[in-house]
């Protein structure tokens, strides 16, 4: 038995052949083959339109393809077309149901009942989320079609944000305490998808003053644009030279007022900063039962790194803990220490508890006579919601 495609690939192959064997002329094949595959396109198209003008009974035809595009839409916001449906039939067409495959999208039909020859419209409102770029969804289509009950359409849009970053991460690096930094760039360029559209100026609206330098300059219209056309603005963005030492990871929010409400880009700030002393390990992470009162958490090294010079003894350094649940001091090295080169300049901090804690996040301020500075992130986890007393204190 042979098949369609058999019954096709048999006279190219005989050309093929023909051409070859008979007169050794490749240069003929290729002409030929192109030939044959126009009128195989050319009949194919004959037969379809044959179809729909011999159509018997109802027809749903899609004269815009089973692709629609509504154009481009703000994220968070909504934008509204149409889907028309055409019976190409001999009988009125019925539409039973019009379903979509997201709540995100609703589609409202006209006239449920199109005669033949005639157009039917479906009202779609979409709603975009928040994430840029193409989005689709189905919307399907269940008619008295005979060939085909359900016709499915992919209805796609472009979502854009009114700003877009330039980056959206900046990282700084190692830096030296006390010295200047390099000034990092960021472009905030709008995006505009209408002529004339109205143009909410954005602020800083949080980022660590302690740490970060931060400044918006309107750059305007005049000057060349990423897009070829919106305002932008340039973000610049510094190290405070008298910054904690360590390494930081900080949040910069870009805020701006839409018609859809507050809209905010978050920028991720990230670095160290070296001095002459530092403290390992970095943070400490406390996950015990309970905690008590005088409870050691914890021992932290300090460390002369040999940046600076001078002397790294107890009495250069000061403590202090904000919320007064937690007190530390520096442990005196033992003699020993002072006779090896390599622990010399090593100091023990211990942290302890100064009263019952279940949880909470802490940093304790490691200060130096300098003006250096180090905070030390120190987080309490309790298994336990009440503290048992200790034996004796009932």
């Amino acid at each position: 038995m042979q098949t369609k495609g058999s019954q096709r690939i048999r006279p190219i192959m005989a050309i093929k052949v023909f051409a070859y064997s008979r007169f050794g002329l490749r240069r003929l094949y290729l002409p030929v083959l192109v030939l044959l595959l126009t009128f195989g396109i050319m009949a194919d198209g004959c037969k379809e339109h044959k179809d729909k003008r011999n159509a018997t009974g109802p027809k749903l035809l899609l004269p815009s393809g089973k692709l629609v595009h509504l154009g481009k839409v703000r994220a968070h916001g909504f934008i509204e077309g149409t889907v028309e449906i055409q019976n190409i039939g001999t009988e009125p067409l019925e539409i039973a149901n019009v379903s979509t495959s997201c709540s995100c999208m609703t589609a409202k039909l006209q006239n449920s009942m199109i005669e033949a020859g005639q157009t039917g419209v479906i009202s779609v409102h979409y709603s975009a989320s928040g994430k840029p770029g193409l989005e689709a969804q189905s919307l399907v289509i269940q008619s008295n079609d005979q060939t085909q009950r359900a016709k499915k359409v992919q209805v796609t849009v472009e979502i854009v944000p009114e700003w877009g970053i330039s980056k959206k991460h900046v990282n700084f690096g190692v830096q030296t305490w006390g010295q200047k930094s390099e000034v990092k760039t960021i472009w905030l360029m709008h995006i505009p998808i209408k002529p004339d559209e109205e143009v909410a100026v954005p602020t800083i609206a949080e980022y660590d003053n302690k740490l970060l330098n931060v400044n918006i300059i309107p750059w305007g219209t005049d000057r060349p644009q990423f897009d070829g056309s919106g305002q932008r603005f340039q973000i610049t963005i510094g190290l405070n030279s008298k910054a904690p030492l360590g390494y930081f990871e900080r949040p910069l929010c870009v805020e701006w007022e839409s018609k859809r409400g507050r809209r905010q880009e978050i920028i991720n700030v990230s670095g160290r900063v070296q001095g002459s002393f530092e403290c390992i390990p970095e943070s400490l992470i406390i996950n015990r039962e309970f905690v008590r009162a005088g409870d050691i958490l914890g021992e932290v090294v300090v460390k002369n790194t040999g940046r600076f010079g001078g002397d790294h003894v107890p009495d250069n350094f000061v403590l202090s803990e904000k919320s007064g649940c937690l007190k530390a001091q520096i442990i005196r090295p033992s003699p020993k220490h002072h006779s090896n080169d390599t622990n010399k300049d090593i100091l023990r901090l211990q942290v302890r508890a100064a009263r019952d804690i279940t949880r909470g996040s802490f940093n304790l301020i490691i200060r130096k006579s300098s003006g250096e500075y180090l905070e030390l992130p120190i987080v309490v986890i309790t298994r336990s919601s009440t503290v048992t007393p200790r034996m004796g204190n009932a």
